[in-house]
């Protein structure tokens, strides 16, 4: 009888060595990549269109425009930015102001978008609003007009 409690507890402990040992030799699975997406320098009268036509979004650089849905954004320059440096702890978040023409058919509108406001300006009855800015500003560095980007989001009313 004893000789079997011992086969059995032999065994029982070989299978959970084996169990082990499948746990600290199994492959361990890779994460999935970190994709990160910059802005693209772009030459200064190239036209940039967002890749679905149909997209209320689209991305502009200083003098380089962008459209959808009959909208064309051209942001001319930055009025103001005032943002707090993603290295610096701010009592205020500042904000960014850029001037930009909107374009619908023949007719133009100069607008001063500020990104801390939150209320898209009317024009020729469409809605544009600036949703987001990049590159982050850090402290001590200087962003020139060329490395800004600047997202839109344009609606029909």
């Amino acid at each position: 009888m004893k000789v079997r409690t011992y086969k059995t507890i032999m065994v029982i402990l070989i299978v959970l060595i084996i169990v082990a040992l499948g746990f600290v030799v199994a492959p361990k699975p890779t994460p999935p990549p970190v994709v990160v997406t910059m802005p693209v320098e772009m030459p200064a009268q190239e036209q940039v269109t967002p890749i679905v036509e149909s997209s209320p979004f689209l991305v502009a650089g200083i003098n380089r425009g962008a459209s959808t849905q009959g909208v064309v954004v051209v942001p001319k320059r930055v009025v103001q930015d005032s943002r707090c440096p993603m290295n610096a702890r701010c009592a205020q978040a500042g904000t960014l102001i850029v001037e930009t023409d909107v374009v619908v058919g023949t007719k133009t509108k100069t607008i001063l978008f500020d990104l801390t406001k939150t209320d898209p300006v009317i024009f020729e009855g469409h809605t544009v609003r600036l949703v987001a800015a990049v590159p982050d500003t850090v402290t001590g560095e200087t962003v020139a007009p060329e490395q800004y980007a600047f997202s839109f989001e344009v609606r029909t009313q």
